[in-house]
């Protein structure tokens, strides 16, 4: 397998932090259980970070450096080419480490037209509710300068 074309260009160079469906016979951090873990790629090993925060929305809200991470005795529960291949060929199977969206807890904001549009309508909803005022006249007044 080639690992160039699933990791940066630069590979370790950043700090690569995931998440994955770690099954029970790699469960060591968390008494041989197997679920969901926050996880760090790093030298072509995969650590398991459950031992420092349940999911990857905490692990982001600490603000976890790299240096912290090297300076942490992380579980390595698989390699990065056995964890990419098993996530290719077996996804979703509970008896084998796989990547997992690396979305959890954390609040993924929506950007474009119609998350644009969506606010400003609920913006004039509000101020309509608050002023008691009709929705066209409150609309001119948005576009006076």
């Amino acid at each position: 397998m080639q690992l160039e074309q699933y990791l940066p260009s630069d590979q370790y160079a950043g700090t690569l932090i995931g998440r994955a469906w770690i099954p029970n016979n790699l469960a060591k951090s968390t008494a041989n259980v197997s679920g969901p873990s926050p996880i760090w790629l790093n030298d072509s090993n995969v650590y398991d970070l459950s031992s420092l925060a349940p999911t990857c929305s905490d692990i982001l809200n600490k603000g976890i450096t790299k240096q912290a991470l090297l300076a942490g005795n992380f579980p390595v529960i698989g390699s990065v080419e056995t964890l990419i291949a098993n996530s290719i060929n077996y996804p979703c199977n509970t008896d084998y480490l796989h990547l997992l969206a690396p979305f959890d807890l954390q609040a993924i904001k929506a950007c474009g037209v119609t998350f644009v549009c969506s606010m400003i309508e609920r913006v004039i909803e509000e101020k309509l509710t608050e002023t008691q005022m009709s929705p066209k006249i409150y609309v001119l007044k948005l576009m006076r300068p």
